[in-house]
């Protein structure tokens, strides 16, 4: 009998603590940056003050659940200093410290304006940026206002409310499934040149022939060389769009790497507002003649980051507070678009570049 007993106490020991293991395993075996050595990469501060709170954010961007080892801490100087400990993952987490850290990383995910749905805000674009009322741009376009002074815009779909707009950048990778850039121009957009120029010399409305439905306007901004595009999107003070306060977490799926997908957890406000959206979205084709239910199968949202639209994407969902998001064409890395979904970074602006990287040796 005792020995039965002793064989069920044993058992129990060793249920429990591989239970404890496995729950804290994260802060058991996480590597040591002191014991094994790794990279330091400091960032020095422009503006602000970072706390605890920002530590834990920019630790979070790109060690979420701790396995990694990542520190992150002020620096004896003005710095942010961010610790690598060596690793498997050592060298694509130090790349990704210098691309990602100095990016506030602010987000929403905000329609793409459509003639056909936001009519009012259309009629709004045609009527100011027409030929001879409007003039070449050298800044970003204002905000759309509507007759009274105000921001809002009435739509197309029965039950939506009004909506506000801006006019965002849109980034170089996006620009080229648009076939915008310079070398699409310059072959197999050839034909669409003279359009482009017209609209860059008299600061008029710019349509293109794969996505007639959307608003462009394009300006000769005294920074770059090339052209700068801008697209007619929703606000992200919308109550169509989604932001910060709606995201609750952003992972790679499993099927990530290979069709661009990233599944959001959603807060319920969140779920609640993209549910509406897509059953919105969903009844309006119907109601709608043939030619126009193509401007429906393209990507629905553009995902604006830091004021610059870095991919467009189609958001569904698929639990209660889960939703799949479907990436276009993006210059981004799909894993640095989810270590930026992960939050932004409050109240601190770093340089763009970091002011030392030192290799780290352990300590005996």
């Amino acid at each position: 009998m005792w020995k039965f007993l002793f064989a069920l106490v044993v058992s129990a020991v060793v249920i429990t603590t591989s239970v404890y293991l496995y729950r804290h395993r994260d802060e058991l075996f996480r590597p040591d940056v002191q014991k094994v050595g790794g990279t330091l990469i400091a960032f020095a501060i422009e503006e602000g003050q970072p706390d605890e709170t920002y530590f834990t954010i920019m630790r979070k961007r790109f060690d979420p659940r701790g396995r990694l080892g990542v520190v992150v801490r002020k620096g004896e100087r003005d710095e942010v200093e961010i610790l690598v400990p060596q690793g498997s993952a050592h060298d694509d987490t130090v790349d990704r410290v210098q691309r990602l850290a100095a990016r506030p990383g602010n987000f929403g995910f905000v329609l793409i304006a459509n003639r056909t749905v936001d009519g009012e805000v259309t009629k709004y674009a045609h009527a100011t940026y027409a030929p001879g009322k409007s003039k070449a741009r050298t800044t970003p376009p204002p905000l759309p206002v509507n007759a009274l002074g105000g921001r809002e815009f009435s739509v197309t779909i029965s039950g939506s409310g009004q909506r506000r707009y801006r006019w965002v950048r849109i980034g170089d990778a996006v620009l080229e499934s648009f076939l915008l850039d310079p070398a699409s121009l310059a072959g197999v957009n050839l034909g669409h040149k003279p359009d482009v120029e017209r609209s860059l010399r008299t600061g008029s409305l710019l349509s293109t022939a794969g996505n007639p439905d959307s608003l462009f306007l394009v300006a000769q901004m005294p920074e770059v060389t090339d052209p700068v595009y801008f697209l007619l999107v929703g606000d992200d003070s919308d109550m169509q769009a989604l932001t910060t306060k709606q995201i609750r977490s952003a992972e790679l799926s499993q099927e990530g790497r290979s069709i661009n997908t990233i599944r959001l957890q959603l807060e319920p406000e969140g779920a609640t507002r993209l549910s509406t959206m897509q059953n919105q979205r969903a009844y309006l084709p119907s109601a709608l003649p043939r030619s126009m239910i193509r401007s429906f199968s393209g990507p629905s949202f553009a995902l604006v980051i830091d004021d610059r639209i870095v991919t467009l994407a189609n958001l569904e969902l698929v639990r209660r507070l889960e939703a799949n998001m479907t990436l276009g064409s993006s210059g981004e890395d799909v894993e640095d678009l989810v270590c930026l979904l992960r939050g932004p970074l409050p109240g601190v602006r770093l340089k763009a570049k970091p002011t030392r990287v030192e290799a780290l040796e352990p300590r005996r």
